[in-house]
């Protein structure tokens, strides 16, 4: 199944196809982002939204509703 969603291009670090893709441009480098964030001109950490793993489907429906742009889900009890 393919779910439409909201994409940040590398927005996390590690080799995926986004950063891939977005390595070409300046403006889009993870030290670029870095930089912005300790400036506080881009607030990463509140594009994040956080579930329980046991909630997997309630962070697929806020990804598709777009409440949720990166939902992280969480291992646990």
């Amino acid at each position: 199944m393919i779910i439409a969603a909201r994409r940040w291009p590398g927005l996390a670090a590690g080799t995926s196809w986004a950063s891939s893709k977005a390595a070409p441009y300046p403006s889009c480098s993870s030290r670029n982002r870095s930089s912005l964030w300790k400036q506080g001109r881009f607030p990463f950490d509140k594009l994040i939204t956080t579930f329980p793993l046991s909630e997997i489907n309630q962070a697929e429906a806020a990804t598709i509703a777009g409440s949720a742009i990166k939902p992280v889900l969480l291992p646990g009890p």
